[in-house]
């Protein structure tokens, strides 16, 4: 580096700082636009992750509640929203009758008070380890062994201090792992074979909990998951199922799934657009103030100018300038992103009501990388063309321009 690179890149600092305020504004503008590019693409791979992993999770084709129960059953799903309902266990074998389907395993769900170990309530899944296809797959990535009685399995969020025992309606269960993170309602769920989930239902009710008609364990399940057999439509599986089966909600994962798509195409189209508004007014306003810099500035490159700098010179003032803003506002706007996404990532889900998993922490990197690269392309880009209109300027009129 020769010492005018050095002379120049010093008066560019020079001159940001004796424009205090102007400067502040073009970093601000461009930190608006390093925002809009790192949220919204943070933003936008969340919840993509997240409806991959709702459908990952699901683990059936089709989920059987009893009537009336569908959104209570999705709440639970896809948001964490505890909630019980039951109907007779007879209808799991009556489904495992119907033409079409292959597998049939049933759950218990039971729901906490907000005493004990959670300042709310949390659920609880019972699987059937014998018959289980949905649960046990997915549960075997953060644990292996087998679920003894009174072990339990937590989701992400539960609220934990490691100690291997976690506390409910006065009894004692040993914590055996602690799943991944999903960004939906499985990681504020606990999961427990059924013995273990009839010891807490026991214990539950001796502490005076009630529930639906007081009913009796050994005979209620809350859902059943089904497994349809290869070569049926899922379509005809459900008719056959509505015409052998009566006092039942079905859902089929697939719907669930493609609701949560068309939410999703609906809100990334609302943030598409309203980072195009943004972006491109953040970019006119960079544009007319590099300008209105430039053409105020005439008299002070007239003189650089007269004393001997070349018109590459004096463009490559403007244009470091711009890269000092791009590099300051760049790096701002990560920052703010990261503030607000990072440590309200379970609120911006519940807010928005769909399945939020952020990315892991190389794409995060990634994307931070490619914010600054973007940051330190668009300033100059935007002063390019008054720079050098500038210089191409006679360095008399650039002068007298300001007398």
């Amino acid at each position: 580096m020769n010492q005018n690179d050095i002379s120049l890149k010093r008066l560019s600092v020079i001159n940001l700082r004796r424009h205090p305020f102007r400067s502040a504004g073009l970093i601000v503008m461009t930190a608006l636009l390093a925002f809009l590019a790192f949220g919204g693409s943070i933003l936008s791979l969340s919840l993509d992750r997240g409806l991959e992993s709702v459908s990952t999770r699901l683990g059936a084709d089709i989920m059987v509640v009893p009537i009336g129960y569908d959104k209570e059953a999705e709440g639970v799903l896809l948001r964490g929203e505890p909630s019980y309902f039951y109907f007779d266990k007879s209808v799991e074998t009556q489904l495992s009758e119907v033409e079409g389907v292959d597998k049939v395993t049933s759950q218990f769900f039971l729901t906490s008070s907000n005493q004990d170990c959670c300042a709310i309530p949390v659920q609880f899944i019972g699987f059937d380890p014998d018959t289980d296809f949905a649960v046990q797959p997915w549960i075997k990535e953060s644990y292996s062994g087998d679920l003894g009685e009174n072990s339990i399995i937590i989701g992400n969020d539960i609220l934990y201090d490691g100690s291997g025992i976690m506390k409910f309606f006065g009894k004692e269960y040993k914590v055996a792992a602690v799943l991944d993170k999903t960004g939906t309602g499985f990681d504020t769920d606990i999961y427990a074979n059924i013995e273990t989930v009839k010891d807490l239902f026991e214990a539950a009710k001796d502490k005076g909990f009630r529930f639906t008609d007081d009913i009796n364990f050994e005979s209620s399940v809350s859902s059943v998951l089904i497994k349809i057999s290869d070569g049926y439509d899922i379509d005809t599986v459900v008719h056959n199922i509505r015409m052998n089966v009566d006092g039942v909600q079905i859902i089929k994962g697939k719907t669930i799934t493609s609701d949560i798509s068309d939410n999703l195409s609906g809100f990334r189209l609302v943030l598409i657009l309203l980072l195009l508004v943004i972006g491109i007014f953040s970019v006119i306003v960079l544009i007319m103030t590099f300008s209105l810099s430039v053409n105020e500035r005439r008299r002070e490159f007239g003189i650089l100018r007269s004393i001997g700098a070349t018109k590459g010179m004096v463009v490559s003032v403007v244009i470091n300038e711009a890269l000092i803003i791009g590099a300051a506002g760049g790096i701002l706007g990560i920052l703010l992103a990261a503030t607000v996404l990072f440590p309200f990532n379970t609120y911006i889900s519940n807010s928005i009501k769909l399945p939020y998993l952020l990315p892991d922490g190389a794409v995060i990197f990634a994307l931070g990388l490619l914010t600054v690269i973007l940051s330190l392309i668009i300033p100059p880009l935007t002063a390019a063309y008054s720079a050098v209109k500038i210089s191409r300027a006679e360095t008399y009129l650039t002068m007298r321009d300001n007398d």
